[in-house]
């Protein structure tokens, strides 16, 4: 969807951030031109390429507090997306 559909309406379908680039660039502030990954796109993109219950498994047990893991995690999580996206 482009940033410039989005409003404070769409802080479920859009995320936070978001949202709230969509209602700055409303109100006429610098925002980069740009689109998002609804959340309903990305919940299909993990059902289809299979990745819920291995991203379930990376994340469990890990304290969010823990950077350095969490970042590790996340890495991994990355990984999954990006072969999923070249095959």
């Amino acid at each position: 969807m482009s940033l410039d559909r989005i409003a404070k309406q769409d802080l479920e379908t859009a995320g936070a951030k978001r949202a709230n680039a969509g209602e700055m660039l409303k109100a006429g502030l610098p925002v980069p031109d740009g689109f998002i990954m609804t959340t309903d796109c990305y919940r299909c993109f993990v059902r289809y390429n299979g990745l819920g219950g291995r991203i379930a498994q990376l994340l469990r047990g890990v304290n969010h507090e823990g950077t350095p893991v969490l970042e590790t995690v996340c890495g991994h999580i990355q990984t999954l997306f990006r072969i999923a996206l070249s095959v």
